[in-house]
């Protein structure tokens, strides 16, 4: 006899552990969650574990159900860290989804930060990334880096032996944007068209 959970939200994972404490994901299908028959139900648990996503950066760009970081307290994260300060304070594959929209490029090393957004990140995970190309990379005083279209491609131990950087992340969607921040036009009031 297999036991369904109904109404889960889509964003909790259900596992299932089994007396020897071997944990595997429950099978999901809408909001009802189905858990596979054991031959014996003595010590099985079913766990509930709500999916992780982490803002990376956050500044005023706070969102909700997600661990905004952010070095500045005056934008009231709910983690305050210096994010050249490595290592990050999460465990191992904390997270299913991270998102850095414009951090990378403000960070004093991007390669051993990526290495840790690998380490936080679960397997599987999501990393979603806007940095500014290389022709504006420089417009922000406080910009140290860069990118070209080639910087995914560090991260792939195929393209080369002298650039990788031990960590590899699979490149899903490349995309350029001449405006990055179109949130913050509506902090000048009336703009000329």
């Amino acid at each position: 006899i297999g036991i369904e959970v109904k109404n889960i939200p889509s964003e909790m994972k259900v596992y299932v552990e089994d007396k020897n404490g071997v944990r595997f994901e429950a099978n999901r299908v809408g909001d009802n969650v189905y858990v596979k028959p054991f031959t014996s139900w003595n010590g099985v648990k079913i766990i509930y574990d709500k999916s992780m996503k982490l803002n990376l950066g956050c500044g005023e760009n706070k969102k909700a159900g997600y661990v905004n970081v952010d070095r500045s307290p005056l934008v009231k994260p709910d983690v305050a860290h210096d994010l050249n300060v490595l290592p990050y304070p999460f465990a191992d594959n904390s997270f299913d989804l991270i998102e850095a929209e414009h951090v990378l490029e403000h960070l004093d090393k991007v390669f051993p930060t990526m290495a840790e957004l690998h380490r936080i990140l679960k397997p599987r995970g999501k990393l979603v990334i806007k940095v500014p190309h290389f022709s504006r990379g420089f417009t922000h005083s406080e910009h140290t880096h860069g990118f070209d279209v080639t910087f995914p491609l560090y991260f792939n131990k195929n393209f080369t032996k002298s650039g990788f950087f031990g960590v590899e992340f699979e490149l899903n969607i490349l995309q350029f944007s001449w405006m990055a921040h179109f949130h913050l036009l509506s902090n000048l009031g009336t703009v000329a068209k």
